[in-house]
């Protein structure tokens, strides 16, 4: 792979160890729920291979990682993503934020990752990245390769919301994400790309999009030529673009179908996050900017934050699309 940016700097990547030492579950529980939960549910399926490969995905919450990572599962590797040990825990609820809690779900996930690592298992792992993570890796002799989710602010707000919602209309629990949580990690992933691509234990950068298209591996490749940019570059670039009208009339339909079924508290944000995204609506055609403009002026955002109830939304399909509810039931 081409080393294309500056060396990584200390606190660049952030070490998050800490949790582990957070009070919990017994030693006599968290091992029985280790032994007879996870490893039956989470942990099964993994072949030992001679030369093991971990692909850390990374991006933004509600970025759309856990469809990407059945892209990039291979047969007999293992898809482990942190958020879901919280759902093993008996004090878990979607709003915790206990440190009993974390610390437990955080030893349970790095337990996994020890005994994945010990049987020699290929591994897509959903999680932050760390120099604590990349050098465990590193040192059991695993080939390191990066995945980051190039997807623009409105679209990964809205998928919060809409994992909210699933979780609500399924079990009657919907996780919240702090919206300082996701803008934290919007902000810090191009540059942390960037000082990852110098890295020698990290073999292969790739970058994607929301949609699971592949933007990058290693260089920029546009019109069958070499254009040497950083992947911080090429993440910024994907979030900026203009929208297809394809993605702009998934962007309503969302939007619209979730103003319909979230509850009332939700219409602030709800309006917000179609605010955020008129930079990107309509700009496909002239047909399109000229039917956002009118749009806007029609759709009540007033009233929304006024909380006068569900408004008309915007000509959209009611219907989410294909695979969506699934994916997100998943935990994306």
């Amino acid at each position: 792979m081409r080393r294309c940016c500056a060396r990584l700097t200390p606190g660049r990547v952030p070490d998050d160890r800490r949790a582990l030492s957070s009070p919990g579950l017994s030693s006599e529980q968290w091992g029985a729920i280790f032994e007879h939960r996870i490893k039956p549910n989470l942990l099964q399926g993994g072949v030992p291979v001679s030369a093991p490969t971990v692909v850390l995905l990374a991006g933004q919450p509600g970025s759309g990682k856990t469809a990407v990572a059945r892209l990039l599962a291979t047969p007999g590797s293992v898809t482990i993503d942190v958020d879901r040990f919280r759902y093993f825990h008996p004090a878990y609820a979607p709003d915790s934020v206990a440190a009993g809690v974390n610390g437990d779900v955080r030893r349970w996930f790095e337990t996994s990752l020890d005994w994945l690592m010990q049987h020699r298992v290929n591994i897509v792992a959903e999680h932050g990245l760390t120099e604590h993570l990349i050098g465990r890796f590193a040192a059991a002799s695993y080939r390191v390769d990066i995945a980051l989710m190039a997807v623009p602010a409105a679209v990964s707000r809205l998928g919060i919301l809409e994992r909210y919602q699933l979780g609500m209309e399924s079990s009657g629990q919907g996780r919240r994400v702090p919206a300082a949580v996701h803008d934290e990690r919007f902000r810090a992933l191009p540059a942390i790309a960037d000082a990852l691509c110098a890295d020698s234990r990290i073999t292969t950068i790739s970058i994607y999009s929301r949609a699971g298209r592949l933007l990058y591996s290693g260089s920029d490749q546009i019109g069958g030529g070499t254009i040497h940019r950083g992947p911080g570059a090429v993440i910024e670039a994907e979030r900026h673009r203009a929208w297809t009208q394809a993605e702009e009339a998934e962007f309503a339909a969302l939007h619209a179908s979730l103003l319909d079924r979230m509850a009332p508290q939700w219409a602030e944000e709800l309006a917000a996050g179609y605010a955020s995204a008129l930079p990107y609506l309509g700009s496909s055609t002239a047909d399109g900017r000229k039917a956002v403009g009118q749009a806007a002026r029609a759709y009540p955002i007033t009233a929304v934050r006024s909380g006068a109830g569900s408004a008309q939304p915007p000509p959209a399909a009611q219907t989410l699309p294909a695979g969506r509810r699934r994916d997100l039931e998943a935990g994306r």
